[in-house]
Parts: structure tokens; sequence; C-alpha cells
């Protein structure tokens, strides 16, 4: 067994687990399903007042459609309130202090609800301490709001076990791009070779930490097919406290 010294965690389906059969129903036209607009849609018609909410669900569409199309291109992280203010723009709100108001209420109520349907498991805590006791860990996760992750770790008990948290929005680069995940072994002052990444995305965790020289456990519990790259895990598991299992 290869020896380590750092353990770097994904935060979203592998440390902190969704739960979106929690979210909010929303029906429009003729369609409902689970989304935070369930009931983010009374304060948008409150607050966006010179545009129908037609108008602005197209809106929040193109603007969600353009800015996955520029992360995934630059690999860089756009903030939540930033994707709000370009939605009020597309309607021809002025770019001023007024708007950047109604975005953040929008934003942060948009964070209040995603924060509510994710959880992390009441024993993730204890095993995380046992872990940081023989390891230095850290967090490396593609998030638009570094508060609502940091919440997320104080509100369920595991703030206190990671030694660094680095979030792509105040990171600014997303995973797979290899600069957030050298700044994150920068901070632990741990090489690539002596640390272990657990993730659950190919694309972004697995791809991300093999380029940047990582090992890497793929956290699959659906037993996805592995992406098309020509390389393997070095571990793959269920959720992470079969890491028992693996590590010494």
């Amino acid at each position: 067994m290869k020896k380590y010294r750092g353990i770097l965690f994904d935060l979203f389906a592998t440390l902190a687990l969704w739960h979106p059969e929690k979210l909010p129903k929303f029906s429009y036209r003729g369609k409902t399903f689970p989304s935070t607009m369930g009931e983010l849609r009374v304060l948008v018609e409150e607050l966006v007042t010179k545009a129908s909410f037609d108008e602005f669900y197209s809106a929040f569409t193109l603007v969600n459609e353009r800015n996955a199309a520029h992360k995934a291109e630059h690999t860089k992280e756009i903030p939540s309130l930033q994707r709000f203010v370009d939605i009020l723009l597309e309607l021809g709100y002025p770019n001023n202090d007024k708007t950047a108001d109604i975005a953040t209420q929008l934003s942060l109520r948009h964070m209040e609800l995603l924060s509510m349907v994710v959880e992390i498991p009441r024993d993730y805590g204890p095993f995380l301490n046992e872990l940081g006791m023989r390891y230095r860990l850290a967090l490396v996760s593609n998030f638009d709001h570094h508060p609502t992750a940091q919440s997320i770790l104080k509100r369920d008990g595991s703030h206190h076990h990671i030694d660094e948290v680095v979030i792509s929005d105040a990171h600014g680069y997303r995973k797979p791009h290899h600069r957030i995940f050298d700044d994150t072994l920068q901070l632990l002052s741990v090489p690539a070779e002596e640390v272990l990444f657990f993730g659950d995305s190919w694309d972004d965790d697995f791809v991300g930490a093999q380029h940047a020289g990582i090992d890497v456990d793929w956290v699959n519990p659906k037993n996805k097919p592995h992406g098309d790259t020509g390389h393997r895990p070095t571990f793959e598991i269920d959720n992470i406290l079969a890491l028992r299992e693996i590590l010494p």
C-alpha cells in the first residue's frame, strides 16, 4: 500500500450528499420538476418588476447556458451573484447598486434553498476526525458561492476536521484546471505523489486530479461507467466510509 500524507475531498455528492427530492416543486409550461425556482419564483415576482416571470425565466435559462459554455471553455468560476446580475442585465436593468442589491437577494435565497437539500451524514464527522489525526485534510470543490459551502461544513459539524477549504468561487479556477489542485497542495504542504483525492465527477475530479499528478479514489455509488481516458482510478468506492478498508 502506497503511503499517503494528505487527503483531498470534493464537497458535493462526495462529502455532502444531495437530496434533490427535497427541492421545491416547480411547475412551468406543463412540466413539474424539483428546482429552487419553486420557492424562488415568489421573490422573483416581488423584486423583478421590470419583466414578467416568463421573461425572467427565459433570461435565467439563457445566462445559465452561456455561463456553462464559458466555464467549460475557460475553467473559471462565475460567482452566483454575477449570474443573477447578468440575468437582470439581460432584462434591461442598469448596471448599478440597485440591480446588484436585487441580484444579491435572489442569489442568497437560491443558496439558502440549495443548502436545505444537502447534508453531511452524521457518521462522516467522527470518521473525518479519525483521518485528521493521521493525515492532512483538504476540501477542493467547484461551487459558485463560497460562504454557502462554508456554512454547510459548519452546520453539519465538519469544518473543524478540515485543514484547508478551497472553493472555486473564492479561488477563481474550477476543476479540472490544475491550478486549483496545485494551490490546495501548496496550502497542505504535501506533494502530489503523497496525496489521495476523493471525488464523484469523472471529468472534473478524476481527470483534474490525474493531470495534477494525484491518485484518485472515485466515489461511484451508482456504478457509472468509466470515462474514455485510457486510465483508471487508483480506487473506486461507494462512499467515503469505505476508506477504512483502503487506508492503513
